[in-house]
């Protein structure tokens, strides 16, 4: 007895029935991405130890480097005590260092603002017809000396009337001279000052 089988039909062989089919693509899809994105974490996760150790590296080059320099600077250092006692030999020269740089820092900052306010007076009393073209201060205001020309001499005492109502006001002039410009017609060269030689003895 003779037996037919049709190999066309739907459903004859295990996995492609019209359900079976489709489960098997999407399970194959699923495994692929799973394994994809495994595969990509595997990667990164590499790189990044392979990052890692390069700066391990780096360090360790770098702290060697370092260590052959201290050795070659100090050659007599060979225990824990010599280094220590040099830590802070050199912890205290970088505190008188710091206090140094702190105090001169803090005679900069005194300076500047001694000098602030009178400058900003002398330039606010300007008058028309004088002005100055060199100015000396010491100690702020205390010591100074003022040269300049002027159109009119008689400009120079509204002038000094003008001074003594700001910072400069109660301070004595000691010296006053006024004399005929040589170089420019029609102007006068003056100075004021209070003990100018004391400013001229002190400056280097």
């Amino acid at each position: 007895m003779t037996r037919q089988v049709n190999l066309l039909r739907a459903g004859l062989l295990p996995g492609f029935g019209p359900v079976q089919l489709p489960s098997f693509i999407v399970g194959v899809v699923i495994s692929l991405t799973v394994a994809a994105v495994w595969i990509t974490s595997s990667v990164l996760t590499r790189q990044a130890f392979l990052a890692e150790e390069l700066q391990w590296r780096a360090t360790e080059s770098s702290s060697l480097e370092q260590l052959n320099q201290f050795r070659q600077q100090y050659p007599e250092i060979n225990n824990e005590s010599q280094l220590t006692g040099v830590n802070l030999q050199l912890a205290s020269q970088l505190q008188t260092a710091r206090e140094t740089y702190r105090g001169l820092a803090n005679q900069v900052e005194n300076a500047i603002e001694g000098f602030h306010t009178p400058l900003i007076q002398l330039a606010e009393h300007d008058l028309e017809g004088l002005w100055l073209d060199s100015i000396a201060l010491k100690d702020g205001q205390r010591f100074f000396s003022l040269d300049g020309f002027v159109r009119n001499p008689e400009l120079i005492p509204q002038y000094l009337k003008e001074l003594g109502q700001s910072s400069f006001g109660g301070i004595s002039i000691d010296q006053l001279t006024v004399a005929k410009s040589s170089d420019q017609a029609n102007l006068w060269r003056f100075t004021l000052s209070n003990q100018r030689t004391v400013i001229l003895q002190e400056q280097p």
